[in-house]
């Protein structure tokens, strides 16, 4: 049986996220690191970092793309992140563009930006 990391979406996690369990995608350990930080912060501060493959001995599924990962666990709205300098208003403003598409490149870079 395999479970879904509650921070990266990751679905092949062969331990559930009890604590003392790490997620061999973004090294989240649970009942440590999620004892003062919650769930989103933590993606948070793993897209920032550039969503690395964590472990060193479990190896990431073959064509792994942590974005597709994040967009199916739902996680989609994590990957946009409010732009500008202004008032605090200005910056929770976030544009989105439909778009139809998206290219292989776009998937796995670590941030999507849209215009």
């Amino acid at each position: 049986m395999a479970y879904q990391c509650l921070v990266c979406g990751y679905r092949a996690m062969p331990y559930p996220a009890v604590p003392y369990n790490i997620c061999p995608c973004c090294g989240t350990e649970f009942g440590v690191d999620d004892r003062s930080i919650d769930y989103p912060t933590l993606r948070h501060d793993w897209i920032v970092e550039g969503m690395p493959w964590f472990d060193d001995i479990t190896f990431p599924p073959r064509d792994w793309s942590p974005t597709v990962q994040l967009i199916t666990a739902g996680f989609a709205s994590s990957l946009v992140m409010p732009t500008g300098q202004g008032t605090v208003s200005e910056r929770e403003t976030v544009c989105i563009t439909t778009r139809l598409g998206w290219s292989p490149e776009e998937l796995n870079s670590p941030m999507v930006t849209m215009a």
